[in-house]
């Protein structure tokens, strides 16, 4: 009797035991399995890390270009805008170039892709803060009077004399 006790005892901690290695075999399993994935999120998340540094790289070379090109046209009454660009122009069919150009892109606040904040309205509101970089480019300050921003545009002058605008990009500050 003792003895059947004794392998029952016996019997019984052997299915315990093995019970308990299954269940820390799985755990094993699923930490690995975990530990894999996480990883994987990891690596992702490193991999995404280097291309936003490289597009940040990016957008400063091309930002310090344009700022660049912003600056001298300040220097140069907000107007880099050679003779020869400006006879392009009026070929086109613009009789006053510098001002149409700069009056057209005032009356056009839809190109401005930010709303106005506390009310106000953004729009391009001061001639003086739109840089004619040259016949097809224009960099240009808005606002709304409380929360100011800039942007590149492109334009074209069409054949009826309409001037078409697109925007390259824009940022509020």
């Amino acid at each position: 009797m003792k003895t059947w006790l004794a392998l029952t005892v016996a019997v019984a901690a052997l299915v315990v035991a093995g019970f308990v290695w299954r269940q820390n075999q799985a755990l094993r399993e699923s930490r690995d399995k975990y530990r894999r994935e996480w990883s994987y999120v990891q690596m992702k998340y490193d991999e995404l890390q280097r291309e936003d540094e490289k597009r940040l790289v990016r957008d400063d070379v091309e930002k310090g270009f344009w700022k660049k090109q912003a600056r001298e046209a300040r220097g140069n009454q907000w107007m880099l805008l050679h003779e020869s660009q400006i006879d392009h122009l009026r070929r086109a069919g613009l009789s006053d170039p510098v001002h149409q150009l700069r009056t057209d892109l005032m009356a056009h606040r839809e190109l401005i892709p930010f709303k106005g904040v506390h009310g106000g309205t953004m729009g391009f509101y001061h001639a003086e803060h739109i840089a004619l970089l040259d016949d097809r480019w224009v960099y240009a300050w808005f606002d709304d009077g409380h929360m100011p921003g800039s942007c590149l545009l492109a334009y074209e002058v069409l054949p009826d004399t309409t001037i078409h605008w697109t925007v390259i990009r824009a940022r509020l500050w």
